[in-house]
């Protein structure tokens, strides 16, 4: 038995315990339910990369030393073991402090606030405003444009500024999506389409991911409403996510590449290049964007590759003992309190300086950090580690009613967000949180000097789930 036969065994396993798993998540009442969503988009993602290589690279991977390859997947089931403890603590103490079993089997509305919608236009308004500036003053608009020499120009206001304007904008499209799905009036229900089809179009120009969160942000909001996922509904998740795959994204890379060839030819305010004209002809040959989509997907998902060469270093060169976890940590403290952090090696470098590796962009994800540190063991912990702080962030964001209630809705939105990109460095789980942190001093601020804060429950939510449960 090959280990490319192994390695999809695995995988399907992968794949199974996140269906598993994302059933759960759509299911249970509890907060619980963004631990189990962490567990499932993390079994879902480690579990599609091979296959979908093994796919795209002529029904073959490429052949890896066994004893390395079991290791790196058994990092992945530990962490996936340390969502699983954390999410079981949690749901024992709340079964503690409620002095009653929780009925996992009855779907009901998240205790969620709701800011006015003029609040949230006006918001979503600021961040456009904010992106056509960083496009025009600094070039950075299309996935890839936000280069270090461009970034390097800017204030450091204006960094942060560019930091906090995702989150904000996907706070705007969970808040659009929850009005849509729970019975708001037909003006509100225009308004929320209207933003919600400009950030989509947003969300197009700035990466796959970015579509594919829009898709999970539509579908937790559906739940959130007090809704209950049906099969039509998921055949309208499957329809749109195999749109994205086999329509959208080979013409994205095709477009992506167009911009990066003309920029390198000199570049204008949307870094296009004034020698290609690309602004009138994108000239996106179908073949050249299967193409290049084909190659992409036999390389990009194989984000387990990274622990499998950790592995094997290992064998011959110490592990690095909680610096790689540092080095995330001190990626995430800002800029004005250390001068030197633009130069220093990004987390997933340092790990490949360490280890004798070519360094290079790759995908670091947590059970690699955790695996660079400590082997298996910190694989488990950084499964502990991601979780805890997932659900700890959620719990004090709920419990402090002093907070707009727009800053509760943006901090669930980037909790998501977390979960969706569990490829992202770690440390923009630190960056998140350290941005938002600010978002709540500058809306906590604004908000005592205003003296108002708007709170209505999401309309319709409560109605739907007596509805649902009477009908049982």
């Amino acid at each position: 038995m090959t280990t490319t036969v192994i390695e999809l065994w695995l995988a399907f396993a992968l794949l199974a315990y996140g269906a598993w798993r994302g059933a759960t998540a759509l299911r249970i009442a509890g907060p619980e339910h963004l631990a189990y969503f962490l567990a499932s988009a993390s079994g879902l993602t480690f579990g599609a990369g091979p296959v979908i290589s093994f796919v795209y690279g002529g029904f073959s991977l490429p052949e890896e030393n066994l004893r390395f390859l079991i290791s790196a997947y058994g990092a992945v089931a530990a962490f996936l073991v340390g969502i699983e403890i954390v999410a079981l603590l949690y749901r024992r103490r709340r079964q503690q402090n409620t002095g009653a079993a929780l009925d996992a089997g009855k779907m009901r509305p998240e205790d969620l606030k709701l800011p006015e919608l003029s609040t949230v236009a006006m918001v979503y308004a600021m961040v456009t405003a904010a992106r056509i500036y960083f496009a025009v003053e600094y070039g950075v608009f299309f996935s890839g444009s936000g280069s270090g020499e461009r970034m390097s120009q800017m204030p450091y206001a204006s960094v942060i500024l560019g930091q906090v304007t995702p989150v904000l904008g996907a706070g705007c499209l969970l808040y659009v999506f929850l009005r849509f799905w729970s019975g708001a009036p037909f003006q509100v229900r225009i308004v929320s389409f209207a933003i919600a089809a400009l950030e989509c179009v947003w969300l197009a120009t700035q990466g796959r991911r970015n579509m594919l969160e829009a898709v999970v942000l539509g579908m937790m909001a559906y739940r959130y409403a007090g809704k209950r996922m049906r099969p039509a509904g998921l055949a309208t998740i499957a329809g749109v996510c195999a749109a994205l795959w086999f329509l959208i994204f080979p013409a994205f890379l095709a477009l992506r590449t167009n911009l990066v060839v003309a920029d390198k030819s000199g570049g204008t305010w949307l870094g296009l290049g004034s020698e290609t004209d690309v602004i009138s002809n994108p000239s996106i040959d179908p073949a050249l964007a299967r193409e290049l989509h084909d190659e992409n997907s036999v390389t990009r998902p194989l984000i387990i590759r990274f622990v499998v060469r950790i592995f094997e270093d290992q064998d011959h060169i110490p592990s690095m003992n909680g610096e790689a976890f540092a080095s995330t940590v001190y990626r995430a403290i800002p800029a004005v309190f250390l001068g030197g952090k633009a130069e220093s090696l990004a987390p997933e470098q340092k790990i490949q300086q360490h280890y004798h590796q070519p360094t290079g962009d790759t995908s670091l994800t947590w059970p690699a950090l955790g695996a660079a540190d400590f082997g298996l063991p910190g694989a488990l912990g950084a499964g502990i580690v991601f979780s805890f702080f997932i659900l700890f962030s959620n719990h004090l964001c709920t419990r402090l009613g002093s907070l707009p209630p727009f800053v509760t809705l943006v901090h669930r939105a980037f909790i998501l967000h977390c979960c969706v990109f569990v490829e992202e460095c770690p440390s923009s789980l630190w960056s998140g949180l350290r941005n938002l942190f600010v978002l709540a001093i500058v809306a906590w601020i604004l908000t005592r000097a205003f003296g108002r804060r708007a709170r209505v429950s999401a309309p319709g939510a409560t109605a739907n789930w007596r509805a649902a449960e009477a009908q049982r």
